[in-house]
């Protein structure tokens, strides 16, 4: 939350939507959890793609 803060004032933003949202997400418990694919290995064996989650993944 300190990042909105942050562009907010930078940006000359209303908070309140931030802190509202904010306060629902913390409320609700929400668990943020991304889901990482095995990592893959290119034909040439010299790059492996392992840091991009599997939604973003290009193989």
């Amino acid at each position: 939350m300190e990042g909105i803060k942050i562009v907010s004032k930078n940006e000359d933003w209303d908070i309140e939507p931030f802190e509202r949202i904010y306060s629902k997400i913390r409320k609700a418990n929400y668990t943020n959890e991304w889901i990482w694919k095995i990592p893959v290995k290119s034909v040439d064996r010299k790059k492996v793609i392992s840091e991009l989650p599997e939604e973003f993944a290009l193989c």
